[in-house]
């Protein structure tokens, strides 16, 4: 791996309940150069507060700490909200999950994208309206200008992934994360954006961390992988040898995948160790 990016060491993060505190991410550590980071795990493994946590989005019931998390020598947990707003959306990005509930409502798709370009790179009205359509025809939109009049209820799910796509990569970060940016695409526009997201990281020296349930997708994808499980990192790997996994929870994800090929029909059900939940990897 080249020179990290960002470097995180023990991340915790724990969520203040009605019943209590309860702990999300337990200690973890690793580092990201320019690289394709995937983060692999089932839900409620710590994922995507993981990538919330880089960008200070979490609620206000949330307590992060960590003994480092530094991005291009300045330690993201120690800077103040004026500073934090200028390296969020422009620096570091993140395609949510769910575009539905991170496009404004009532702002036309295009003005989003074109407000991107006004308010971090500077540019007068009638430019970053073209750059935004250049941008939504880069994620493979068609008729853009359409589109870019649009609201966001008027588009469906995989349009509104590739606004959030367009939108979040527009400013050319130095670090993306990205939380299933595919999911809600089909495999051919799949495709197109992964080599979008590939470009990213060859051409512009970016970071990439990908989180996704896909493990198949992320061993084709990604460089590395980071497998968490209850807020832990059981085992990280080089992508191209996930099939030679050693930690049985990995081993465990992926015999539950469904096998076209297979004439059995009960797909295994993954055991789980309480041992598990007393180690931590701990990873540059």
């Amino acid at each position: 791996m080249t020179e990290p990016i960002l470097s995180v060491r023990n991340l915790r993060i724990s969520f203040d309940t009605p019943t209590g505190k309860l702990d999300a991410v337990r200690g973890i550590s690793f580092d990201l150069g320019h690289e394709r980071l995937g983060i692999v795990g089932e839900s409620g493994s710590g994922k995507s507060q993981t990538g919330r946590s880089i960008l200070r989005l979490l609620p206000e019931n949330a307590t992060v700490t960590a003994d480092r998390m530094q991005f291009e020598g300045r330690d993201l947990l120690d800077l103040n909200r004026k500073e934090m707003n200028q390296i969020r959306g422009k620096s570091i990005t993140m395609i949510m999950q769910d575009p539905k509930y991170s496009l404004n409502p009532v702002i036309r798709v295009g003005d989003q994208i074109a407000e991107v370009f006004i308010a971090r790179l500077g540019l007068s009205k009638s430019h970053a309206r073209t750059n935004a359509l250049e941008w939504l025809e880069k994620t493979k939109i068609r008729n853009a200008e359409q589109v870019f009049n649009q609201y966001p209820h008027e588009l469906s799910g995989g349009m509104g992934q590739r606004v959030m796509i367009a939108m979040m990569l527009s400013c050319n970060p130095r670090i993306l994360i990205a939380d299933e940016p595919t999911s809600a695409l089909d495999v051919a526009v799949q495709l197109q954006i992964l080599l979008l997201l590939d470009n990213l990281v060859s051409e512009r020296k970016t970071g990439l961390i990908f989180i996704s349930h896909d493990l198949e997708l992320v061993a084709t994808f990604c460089d590395r992988i980071l497998v968490m499980y209850a807020g832990q990192i059981m085992e990280v790997l080089d992508a191209r040898n996930l099939s030679e996994a050693k930690h049985p929870y990995t081993r465990g994800l992926q015999a539950c995948r469904p096998d076209p090929a297979s004439s059995h029909e009960d797909i295994p059900v993954l055991s789980r160790d309480p041992a598990w939940l007393e180690e931590q990897v701990k990873t540059k």
